[in-house]
């Protein structure tokens, strides 16, 4: 995507094509991981999936907290799915708190 010089200094339309819906109006809004950078870390877990998983979850808290149960209510994940995604997510925050205490 090609900016011009106007366009990129255009707060609204910078917030538009990074994801905050509404515009300028939103821009003091609190962020919220979703939970996309922790799904693409995921090699079984395709982008169309992972944007389903993060469409109904709403947010990491919610995805790290799905059980696989929850998870196979996803469209696109079954149940050896559902386990590799709960298994690698676990893993993965394991692994932040150990660097955090290491």
């Amino acid at each position: 995507m090609n900016l011009g010089p106007t366009e990129l200094i255009d707060l609204g339309k910078i917030s538009g094509i990074v994801g905050f819906a509404g515009g300028e109006a939103n821009l003091d809004a609190v962020v919220q991981p979703r939970g996309y950078r922790l799904l693409s870390g995921l090699k079984a877990v395709p982008k169309a999936v992972a944007d389903r998983l993060v469409d109904h979850f709403g947010g990491l808290q919610f995805l790290m907290a799905a059980t696989i149960d929850d998870l196979m209510t996803v469209d696109g994940i079954g149940d050896q799915r559902a386990r590799t995604v709960r298994e690698g997510l676990s893993r993965m925050a394991e692994a932040s708190l150990l660097d955090r205490f290491l």
